[in-house]
């Protein structure tokens, strides 16, 4: 459900945002190890640290909304 709008973003992005998707049953160690308890998890990480997590469906311009308020 969530993955044509993470799928729209990237094919719209300027590329400053790289969108990555991992399947958190076949790694649970790294589900487990940034708290994921929920289903669709968006982790944002900048500089290569998590700088904010939010759990559940976003619209486009939601997805536009969390990552532009890290820029």
């Amino acid at each position: 459900m969530f993955a044509p709008i993470l799928e729209a973003y990237d094919a719209a992005g300027s590329g400053e945002v790289k969108v990555i998707k991992v399947n958190v049953d076949e790694n649970g160690n790294t589900a487990a190890h940034f708290g994921i308890m929920g289903i669709p998890a968006t982790l944002l990480f900048k500089n290569g640290e998590a700088a904010d997590k939010k759990v559940g469906v976003m619209s486009l311009e939601g997805l536009k909304a969390f990552i532009s308020k890290h820029q």
